[in-house]
């Protein structure tokens, strides 16, 4: 096989890294060297952290799904859910309350398309080849930016666990400060 390892580096664990603060920032500056896919980089990233979504969900939005037919940003993002306990819910909305999170969506579609009206099926995030990513490829892409900014154990999971963390930390002191 070529020289290329895959998978996990030896001797870190199962579970994806917990992102602080300085590493989001580092994570952030790497996306923003990623060349030509710079944008796409910051925003797959924010849309991980800000959001939860994972790397299949990311590959199948579509710009209808992020975007009013005029180009404003919707409030909330329809997602196609990865995995479903039951099969009667294939997707869910997704409310976006951060500002910059708002931004970057708007410069994104600004900064790619500004001529064309592309508010249809059409993917958000595309392949090289045209189509939409596949949810390797978007893990591979997340994996990517991570390795660059030298967060050991950073895969594409680590936005998702980082906002749950932050999202249990904030209702375990939101009762804390309730008892007292």
């Amino acid at each position: 096989m070529g020289g290329r390892i895959r998978g996990r580096p030896k001797g870190t664990t199962g579970q994806a890294a917990l992102l602080g603060p300085d590493e989001i920032k580092a994570l952030l500056r790497s996306a923003r060297q990623c060349g030509r896919f710079v944008d796409r980089a910051e925003l797959v990233i924010a849309l991980s952290i800000e959001l939860g979504l994972r790397a299949s969900e990311l590959a199948e939005l579509r710009w209808a799904n992020v975007y009013h037919p005029d180009g404003i940003v919707r409030d909330c993002l329809e997602v196609r859910r990865a995995y479903t306990k039951t099969r009667t819910v294939s997707s869910i909305a997704v409310t976006v309350h951060s500002s910059k999170l708002r931004i970057l969506l708007a410069d994104y579609r600004e900064k790619l398309d500004p001529h064309v009206s592309r508010f249809d099926q059409a993917p958000l995030f595309e392949s090289q080849r045209g189509g939409h990513m596949t949810a390797a490829s978007m893990t591979r892409f997340i994996a990517g930016i991570y390795q660059r900014a030298g967060i050991v154990g950073g895969s594409s999971r680590s936005g998702r666990r980082t906002l749950i963390a932050r999202l249990d930390w904030q209702a375990g002191r939101k009762k804390y400060l309730n008892n007292t």
